[in-house]
């Protein structure tokens, strides 16, 4: 069984020494403008399972294969920020 952590509102904060998002399976980050971090919109997923952030990254780019021309195989979405946001979200992931 997979558990997915809700860690929305709690970056930087600790559990028994541990860090939040890191209490399951999968922790999950929100960073529209109400939360700690913010970049207007998205978030940010945590996971030591490879293969699914892999999965994730592929969904987050449209699924596109592989290949030189544009083509997909399974639907998906475009789940990526800006370039502008994404720099934003790393200064405030710095500090």
């Amino acid at each position: 069984m997979t558990t997915i952590e809700d860690a929305a509102e709690a970056l930087g904060a600790t559990f028994r020494g541990r860090p939040a998002g890191t209490l399951a399976d999968i922790g999950c980050f929100s960073c529209n403008g109400n939360k700690i971090m913010t970049t207007r919109g998205g978030g940010m997923l945590v996971t030591e399972n490879a293969e699914w952030a892999k999965c994730v990254r592929d969904f987050a780019t449209q699924a596109r294969d592989h290949a030189l021309h544009d083509e997909h195989s399974q639907g998906a979405d475009n789940f990526r920020l800006g370039n502008l946001l994404a720099k934003v979200g790393r200064g405030e992931l710095a500090v």
